[in-house]
């Protein structure tokens, strides 16, 4: 409702929290005022719930056509954190190993965490996509087996931006020299704090304006999968044209450690029914120079709980790692026009 005295609306009240006050205290006193990447949403929703997001910056609005032709190289920074208050760890910070003991034999190594992407053209990209609360960020941490990312039990999405977790491994098993990684972390589906249409808005964006070449896309769920997710989900599939690139996208059912084998494959065939899935898709990859073959699932479940011994959750960090880090040889990248904002 409007103020009294003022034209002012009161969107949302929230508790002036420690969070809250210690984010107040970053941004006062802030300067250098930009209708597209720092404008009063940006401020206000970055105070409320730490996301630098301004709904008019993203989809069809008005100001977003208006402003996005001259943005050029700036729109990468679209709803991206200034650099003052994005979070920036690199190897020289003592992120834990999950498993010291795990041998990772494609050599996954972690470099740094940012909120900007770096484009290199021999870089591998993944983009990981899921509901809020799915355990997206527990899958970037077993990726690079190192605690890297936050994990919290919260319907409120943890990643409060696009994250990249930059680093570097060994794309076969036969090969010595390394290729630059790339992970994504996207924000949520139906966080509680953001638009459901406007995070898909935001994430389409992000790879629209900072990734050329997209090599695979993880799917990951859990649980009870919401008809508004599971419409999230299919948009970017349809978007990303997945009936054209089916190698290119892992689906998995996560948090499924408390089910047994049965339930497990019965979960997964649930999602993909759900999400109109291929359940069976899978393949047979064969290292250059070599006659060892390695099979590939792109649907699986997988569970990782908290503390767990390597026994427990081995087999499955194989299936994750083979799924996310081989390709198949007739696989192509997703490229994305930024042109006309559609994939190739």
């Amino acid at each position: 409702a409007s103020g009294p005295k003022t034209d002012e609306v009161v969107v949302r009240d929230f508790a002036l929290t420690d969070d809250v006050k210690r984010r107040l205290l970053q941004v006062c006193g802030a300067r250098n005022f930009s209708l597209a990447l720092r404008n009063s949403e940006h401020m206000a929703k970055y105070i409320q719930c730490g996301s630098w997001i301004s709904g008019e910056m993203v989809g069809s609005t008005p100001l977003c056509a208006a402003v996005r032709p001259s943005l050029d190289r700036h729109r990468s920074k679209v709803n991206t954190p200034p650099d003052e208050l994005q979070v920036k760890c690199d190897l020289l910070f003592p992120f834990a190993t999950i498993y010291p003991e795990f041998k990772n034999s494609l050599s996954v190594e972690f470099i740094r965490r940012t909120s900007t992407l770096n484009p290199q053209p021999k870089a591998v990209n993944i983009v990981i996509l899921g509901p809020t609360g799915s355990g997206k960020s527990s899958i970037v941490n077993m990726l690079f087996n190192k605690k890297v990312a936050l994990v919290k039990a919260s319907p409120k999405s943890v990643t409060k931006h696009m994250d990249i977790y930059t680093g570097r491994y060994r794309p076969s098993t036969q090969e010595t020299l390394t290729v630059p990684l790339n992970v994504i972390d996207s924000v949520g589906f139906c966080d509680s704090e953001i638009d459901p249409q406007q995070v898909v808005d935001i994430v389409k964006e992000f790879i629209k304006a900072n990734v050329m070449n997209l090599h695979k896309v993880i799917i990951v769920c859990s649980n009870r999968i919401e008809a508004a997710q599971a419409q999230a989900i299919k948009s970017f599939m349809t978007w990303l044209k997945y009936d054209r690139h089916q190698p290119n996208f892992v689906f998995l059912y996560n948090k499924a450690e408390t089910l047994d084998d049965a339930e497990r494959e019965e979960a997964v065939s649930q999602m993909c029914d759900l999400l109109g899935v291929n359940y069976g898709f899978n393949a047979v990859w064969l290292a250059p120079g070599s006659s060892e073959q390695t099979s590939i699932r792109y649907a699986l479940p997988v569970g990782f709980p908290p503390r767990a011994p390597l026994a427990q959750v081995e087999a499955d960090l194989e299936l994750l790692h083979r799924a996310v880090f081989l390709f198949r040889s007739d696989t192509q990248c997703l490229r994305v026009d930024t042109t006309e904002c559609a994939i190739l």
